[in-house]
C-alpha cells in the first residue's frame, strides 16, 4: 500500500498513458505533467478511461495540471453521451454501476475520499474533465 504522500514520476505517469493508449484510436497528450501525488494519478488515469468511454470511435484527449486542479479535454468528431456516465458527478440519484461503467463510480468515489469533486462538461464533439 503506497503512502498518500508517494510521488508518481513524469516519466511512468506518460509511460502508463502511452502503454495504455497506444492500440487504441485515441491520441493522448500529457507532456507538461510533472511528478504528482500517487492519489492524484490514479484520479488522473479514471479521468482519462472515463473520456475514453465518451469517445469510442477515437479522438484526442489533452490532459493538464494548473497548480492542483487536473484538466483532461477531449475532442472527437463522434461522442458517446449518456447521462448515465456523468449522473455520477451531479447531485440525485446514481445508477447501479455495471462493468462498462465502473470507472466512473471508482471516479466518485476516489474524488470524494480526497474532499474534491469532479466536474463534467460535455457536447458535441467536445468534452472535458476537471477535478
Amino acid at each position: 500500500m503506497a503512502s498518500v504522500e508517494q510521488m508518481v514520476g513524469h516519466a511512468e505517469i506518460n509511460g502508463v498513458i502511452s502503454d495504455y493508449f497506444e492500440p487504441t484510436r485515441l491520441t493522448v497528450s500529457a507532456a507538461q505533467i510533472a511528478d504528482c501525488p500517487r492519489p492524484e494519478v490514479k484520479v488522473l488515469f479514471l479521468l482519462l478511461l472515463c473520456a475514453e468511454s465518451a469517445m469510442p470511435y477515437g479522438g484526442t484527449i489533452r490532459v493538464t495540471r494548473t497548480d492542483t486542479v487536473w484538466h483532461v479535454a477531449g475532442e472527437a468528431d463522434k461522442m458517446k453521451t449518456d447521462p448515465a456516465m456523468w449522473s455520477w458527478f451531479a447531485p440525485g440519484p446514481v445508477p447501479e454501476p455495471t462493468a462498462a461503467l465502473v470507472h466512473f463510480a471508482l471516479l466518485a468515489q476516489l474524488s470524494g475520499d480526497q474532499n474534491r469533486s469532479v466536474h463534467a462538461e460535455y457536447g458535441a464533439g467536445k468534452i472535458s474533465l476537471s477535478f
